[in-house]
């Protein structure tokens, strides 16, 4: 029986609300009174919503848009003066409102997270939880996880912070100047060199292998959790373990949530990116 089974859980699963649950778990985990309690009454649910958060949260987006190509756009403008263009309309994500090169620099940040995210993250969670479930008795160890000594969760909120900053929130515009995103011609090659080596990074992320691992993770909190309940005072766990597993879980859920939002941030800007250099090399043309 799948933990969704045994209690249920709601269809929509905010990363807020994972928080909070995270946060409330770990907190009793350091009182010895309050683990057991957190364990048999807080944790299932818990894992059931970020199960839902994830599933829902891999689905939308498979892959970017492609690599930028502005060979042309450079040849039709080398000979034109900067001024003659500056004022000329580009295509940018609804409210988008910086230079190109800043925000790259952002998408720059986030895709250096996914470039580790599996080596890093996934691949030792899914690891210590093998090793729990083969070595149960592992679960009242109060000593660090090996596996995951190693791991140091991403400053995400810093690179969301980042990112908001590029766009106006109560803007909708979808076009901005030449001017307003870059500052020089010399600025294209530049932006389609630093672009194209975030979509390189981010395609050799397999999406499959990707997913695999998360339900590999998924399915082995389900077998663990199952045990838990199943003999909660025969199989106890410290609040060490039960802090680790929970922190984990939720910065699997956050990683895995960004993923998304950087995978669609990146598509949506470099099709803007595109569609702005076919603009630009139609009216360089009559230059």
């Amino acid at each position: 029986m799948s933990l969704e089974q045994l209690f249920g859980g709601p269809e929509q699963i905010s990363l807020e609300s994972l928080d909070r649950q995270h946060r409330i778990i770990s907190l009793e985990s350091g009182n010895l009174s309050q683990t057991l309690s957190a364990v048999t009454d807080r944790l299932p649910g818990f894992l059931v919503d970020v199960k839902h958060f994830i599933t829902n949260t891999m689905n939308p987006f498979a892959s970017t848009t492609g690599l930028v190509n502005s060979h042309t756009l450079e040849t039709r403008l080398r000979n034109v003066d900067f001024l003659l263009v500056a004022g000329l309309a580009v295509d940018t994500p609804p409210g988008f409102r910086a230079k190109w090169l800043d925000y790259i620099q952002v998408l720059n940040q986030g895709q250096a997270v996914l470039d580790v995210f599996q080596a890093t993250a996934l691949k030792p969670f899914e690891t210590w939880l093998g090793t729990l479930i083969n070595s149960p008795d592992l679960l009242r160890s109060v000593g660090s996880a090996p596996t995951l000594a190693r791991y140091k969760a991403p400053d995400l909120d810093g690179i969301k912070a980042g990112m908001a900053k590029c766009f106006d929130p109560k803007s909708g515009g979808v076009s901005a100047t030449v001017g307003d995103v870059v500052s020089r011609s010399a600025d294209f090659p530049l932006v389609t060199r630093q672009l194209n080596d975030i979509n390189s990074r981010f395609a050799t992320i397999d999406r499959k292998v990707l997913i695999r691992q998360v339900t590999a993770i998924t399915e082995l909190l389900d077998a663990l959790i199952a045990g838990i309940k199943e003999d909660p005072e025969g199989l106890p766990v410290s609040g060490a373990t039960l802090k680790t597993l929970t922190e984990m879980t939720f910065n699997m859920a956050r990683e895995v949530e960004f993923y998304s939002a950087h995978a669609y941030a990146v598509e949506s800007f470099t099709q803007s990116v595109k569609d702005s250099y076919k603009r630009l090399e139609k009216v360089a043309a009559l230059k």
